[in-house]
């Protein structure tokens, strides 16, 4: 291969897939994290507005969060990163019990719902 993407040459084909890379790892990053940020807001307005639909969407959205660490967690171990890769995986066991206490409040609110 001497040239990447058929036009730059190898060499500064590099730095753009390098700087391309960088830009789609922060937006996805913010991606990640910009969801959480509302899945985290709607389970605190849940607590006063007393709705299993607002809790529902932090359950719902986790599973995007642990993709995410799974990705992060392979990628570590990968690029000989264990460190980070440990990091993530701590992460995501704690993210995961945190989503079985969203999911027992999920359902505590839906009972409450059924009940009125």
């Amino acid at each position: 291969m001497q040239k990447c993407c058929y036009v730059l040459p190898l060499k500064w084909g590099m730095l753009y897939l390098a700087v391309v890379d960088i830009i789609l790892g922060v937006i996805g990053c913010l991606a990640v994290y910009g969801i959480l940020l509302i899945a985290c807001l709607l389970l605190i307005i849940s607590i006063w507005a007393q709705k299993s639909k607002l809790a529902f969407f932090y359950v719902f959205t986790s599973f995007i969060r642990w993709a995410y660490f799974i990705y992060r967690i392979a990628l570590g171990f990968n690029n000989a990163m264990i460190v980070e890769a440990v990091i993530h995986l701590i992460i995501l066991i704690i993210t995961i019990y945190f989503w079985f206490c969203v999911r027992s409040w999920y359902l505590e609110l839906k009972d409450k719902e059924a009940e009125n």
